[in-house]
């Protein structure tokens, strides 16, 4: 709901997370907005870019998302662009002739295609086309490999990504919430449903996990199976890393257990770490490499990504060096965003009002920012 989408702001700020990409929602939240509400210090969040979705017809989704045939295309479009979207992101069942449109109206109306690959034609002429971000590791798996698991095709994923300069964001956590679950693994529901971070999460987000764990397909789910997908997409993830594709690190929507706003980033780490990525690596890709992705996609006048004169004010403090254990920025000392700085005591006590484990009235609509920490960027 609106409430837990303000609230998330602060959940990605006290977890270090200073920019962030909002890709596809429903039109019943003004993302564009809280966007605006983050950029003017009405409510405490990152720079926030977002992305509208566009299903197919195939896709049996909402109405409203659903682009059947080239003027559809043209019409939304013009839609999420004057609404405020940055992006158009994809989904796999669009036609052939409305993702040709989709991208004469990119270029036109200056926003990038990212999101899933779709299945209607090749991965390679989809990417030829201009899609700037594939938002999921499953992406080259389910287009161009067919849902087969076969490495052998690494190389050739990784070629059509380079030759193109599309990036990617593997968002492992999610896969692994998935995982984890399927099978109805109760135990593993609940140690992802009282992760670090629980205790902030809106009831409304809790009931979408347990209805998630609840449906037939992750009950009667595969789990072993599935485990053996996990590993795939962890070695995939490696290999198109030391290919040379720029990486994003991302955690797709909070409907999966355990996934949170800001915490759920620590996970991502953690898995990129855990297929073999080096820890300096893990950084690039949520630091230099958004930074570059914006830069390419939007040409906006101030960059961000590095601490440079002249750059956006983005960066955390750390008591250690975050080069020796992801876990150093899992509880930075204080967060600077856009030139807005909050110390770690000042957002604690903003996150202990949102403690839905406490007995507490407390329900804030608004997170102001910390007025006398507030600096030029």
């Amino acid at each position: 709901n609106l409430q837990a989408a303000e609230q998330a702001g602060l959940l990605l700020i006290a977890n270090g997370i200073t920019t962030a990409l909002d890709a596809g929602s429903t039109f019943s939240i003004d993302v564009p907005d809280i966007s605006r509400q983050f950029s003017d210090g009405e409510l405490i969040g990152p720079t926030l870019y977002t992305g509208q979705v566009a299903y197919g017809p195939g896709d049996n989704a909402g109405t409203q998302h659903t682009v059947s045939s080239p003027q559809e295309a043209t019409q939304y479009t013009q839609l999420i662009k004057s609404l405020g979207f940055n992006f158009i992101k994809f989904y796999w069942q669009l036609s052939t002739p409305t993702i040709e449109q989709f991208f004469t109206e990119s270029e036109n109306f200056n926003m990038p295609v990212i999101g899933h690959i779709p299945k209607t034609q090749s991965m390679f002429r989809s990417l030829y086309q201009g899609q700037k971000l594939a938002v999921h590791i499953q992406e080259p798996h389910v287009t161009f490999m067919n849902n087969f698991r076969d490495p052998n095709l690494f190389p050739t994923v990784a070629e059509i990504f380079l030759q193109h300069g599309t990036y990617l964001s593997p968002t492992l956590a999610v896969f692994e919430s998935w995982i984890l679950v399927s099978g109805n693994h109760f135990d593993n529901y609940t140690d992802l449903i009282n992760r670090e971070g629980h205790q902030y999460t809106p009831q409304v987000i809790k009931n979408i996990w347990r209805n998630y764990f609840n449906q037939a397909g992750i009950q009667n789910g595969n789990h072993e199976d599935l485990l053996d997908l996990l590993d795939f997409y962890m070695l995939m993830t490696k290999a198109l890393f030391e290919a040379g594709v720029p990486l994003l690190t991302g955690t797709d929507a909070t409907g999966f257990p355990g996934v949170m706003a800001g915490y759920g980033v620590h996970e991502e780490l953690r898995l990129f770490y855990e297929a073999g990525i080096p820890i300096p690596d893990v950084f690039a890709a949520t630091t230099r490499n958004a930074g570059d992705f914006i830069k390419l996609t939007l040409n906006e006048d101030i960059d961000f990504g590095t601490i440079e004169v002249g750059k956006r004010a983005d960066f955390i403090m750390t008591n250690n060096n975050p080069l020796q254990s992801l876990e150093t920025v899992k509880n930075p000392e204080a967060v600077m965003a856009s030139g807005r700085f909050w110390s770690k005591d000042y957002l604690q006590l903003l996150l202990d009002d949102l403690d839905f484990n406490t007995n507490k009235d407390s329900n804030p609509t608004a997170l102001p920012y910390c007025n006398h920490h507030n600096f030029k960027p």
